[in-house]
């Protein structure tokens, strides 16, 4: 058995983090899903290292995007997974902010909140945060939602949140095992 660490989506809406025991990551998420959890993030306990608040004011300082490539990923990751498990996005965003691992993060998301909160799209709060949202980041974001916005009006052929989240994964590259948190 491997001891991992997790961050999930409780049945009743709450964010819960623990250390659970499981063969492997698929039978830790398979568990966590078969208790009615959304698993947001699961690594072997030991990877989990947070994220150094002095290492993201260097980077801002040497002109590098705040967010580090990898958080990036996984906080695009995690807000795929809260999207998908029928959370709203303004939800997905405050939930994402009160788990967030430092204070660049936590600006991050803040001013994503507010953008979002104010009525502007996803893709513009994004682009608004240009050194921690490569344009990239921000084009696929802009895209998923027309892709999305476009299935709406095309009736039964809609898009799902999980066809929606599969784009997403596809395009925010990531070294863990795809389908499963990041």
């Amino acid at each position: 058995m491997i001891r991992f660490w997790y961050r999930s989506v409780g049945p009743v809406g709450d964010v819960v983090e623990g250390m659970l025991d499981a063969p492997s990551k698929a039978a830790l998420i398979e568990q966590l899903q078969d208790q009615g959890h959304v698993p947001i993030r699961a690594e072997e306990a030991g990877a989990a290292g947070a994220h150094s608040p002095a290492r993201a004011a260097g980077n801002r300082l040497l002109g590098r995007p705040a967010l580090p490539r990898r958080r990036l990923a996984l906080l695009t990751r995690e807000l795929a997974t809260l999207l998908d498990a029928g959370l709203p996005l303004d939800r997905a965003l405050e939930m994402m902010a009160g788990m967030a691992e430092g204070a660049a993060e936590r600006d991050c998301l803040a001013s994503l909140i507010d953008n979002v909160s104010s009525g502007r799209q996803l893709g513009d709060a994004m682009a608004s945060r240009e050194r921690d949202f490569p344009p990239w980041c921000v084009s696929m974001v802009r895209a998923v939602w027309l892709k999305s916005r476009s299935a709406v009006n095309s009736g039964p052929k809609s898009a799902s949140a999980s066809t929606v989240r599969n784009s997403f994964f596809k395009l925010v590259p990531c070294k863990a095992s795809r389908g499963g948190a990041c």
